[in-house]
């Protein structure tokens, strides 16, 4: 039941009227909807409010909804995303954990008697990294075990003979939000043997590093506020180094990321709050962003441009520069090698996720290697 009616039927006795209420016909309350399978609430990690058309556009920009979305703000920081179509809802429930400014951005479904504002947004997902298992222990009976102790296990990664090895073991795990970051964790076996395991996590969006949760930063901790606190200046218990650095590339990075989707070669960087102008891109497709010209850089000749259209997260078959107009490798002076430059139209604020981020602000320059 609503909050605001909790409160109300708290606050007043009901009349006897009132409290008899009235009789609705089954097929009106039981009927099912074909629509509520199209919401999804979802609550902005952040004591700050938030503007909901900022949100609404920068949602549009990222999620690209091809049958349109809309988004209505409710109370305490949430809002309800309602789709036109279950394809583009179930492409942005399988984008994993999203972030606004920097601000993690939960996301969950509502059931068809569910009230939008009691559906539990207290858990996301988050690809955690386990270091210090020797290699003889990792296993997904293991990465299991460990899972349900920071959170709910969701997956682990594995190579293609079904093994997990490595430096350290990469999981996906479904963390409480509303609880501190797991740091470490000690296990004791039967036989009294030790292990202290610790933890990274992947994009972790903004946390308190005085008391190890999601949502705020450490300025603005509760923990200040007390009597007795002690500001322990740079000697915080949480820090920097619970942020995963050796991210993946490739497929591996992103179970939903296309095979042929062009992958950069460094750490997603940060979100630019100025007009992004060209995007440099590689790989056999190109993830494009925007109808827009490709120059093509040839050490042979000037460079020339050519209108190729981008549309939005599309994926541009191979070959890449071949149209009605253009066949470089055709070309009797086409290199080995080339760049190809995409202008961008200007992001403010853009929302990034694990999947996405890669497109915001690419390095400064990346080779184009055509198939031959």
């Amino acid at each position: 039941m609503d909050s605001g009616i909790n409160r109300l039927k708290t606050a007043l006795s009901l009349t006897e009227s009132e409290d008899d209420g009235v009789v609705i016909a089954s097929s009106i309350w039981y009927s099912d909807s074909d629509m509520f399978g199209l919401y999804l609430v979802g609550r902005l990690l952040t004591p700050r409010p938030f503007h909901a058309d900022a949100l609404k556009s920068t949602l549009m920009l990222a999620f690209n909804p091809v049958r349109g979305m809309d988004l209505k703000p409710l109370e305490g920081n949430r809002f309800l995303l309602k789709f036109n179509h279950m394809v583009d809802r179930n492409r942005v429930v399988d984008g994993c954990r999203w972030s606004f400014e920097k601000n993690l951005l939960v996301l969950n479904p509502t059931a068809a008697n569910e009230n939008p504002q009691e559906v539990n947004l207290d858990w996301a997902e988050f690809h955690t990294h386990v270091h210090g298992l020797p290699l003889s222990k990792m296993s997904k009976e293991m990465a299991v075990f460990i899972g349900n102790h920071l959170g709910k296990f969701v997956d682990v990664d594995m190579d293609d003979a079904g093994h997990v090895w490595g430096s350290h073991m990469r999981i996906r795990i479904s963390i409480d939000v509303t609880k501190p970051l797991k740091r470490v964790l000690k296990i004791r076996t039967t036989l009294g043997d030790e292990q202290l395991l610790s933890f990274t996590y992947e994009r972790l969006p903004n946390f308190c590093y005085l008391c190890g949760c999601l949502g705020h930063l450490s300025k603005y901790c509760e923990m200040r506020f007390s009597d007795n606190f002690v500001d322990p200046g740079d000697a915080t218990p949480y820090g920097p180094w619970l942020r995963a650095t050796n991210l993946p590339s490739g497929r591996n990075r992103n179970s939903a990321a296309p095979r042929n989707s062009p992958q950069f070669s460094s750490p997603t960087p940060k979100c630019s709050q100025h007009p992004l102008t060209r995007t440099h891109l590689r790989g056999a497709s190109v993830f494009g962003s925007f109808s827009s010209p490709v120059a093509v850089h040839s050490s042979s000749s000037a460079p020339t441009e050519h209108s190729i259209p981008l549309p939005h997260h599309s994926i541009v078959p191979d070959p890449l520069l071949s149209t009605p107009t253009l066949d470089l490798p055709s070309y009797p002076n086409f290199p080995s090698e080339l760049t190809i430059h995409a202008p961008l139209s200007p992001l403010p604020r853009f929302l990034t996720n694990s999947r996405l981020s890669h497109l915001m602000a690419p390095p400064p320059s990346l080779p184009y290697f055509p198939r031959c």
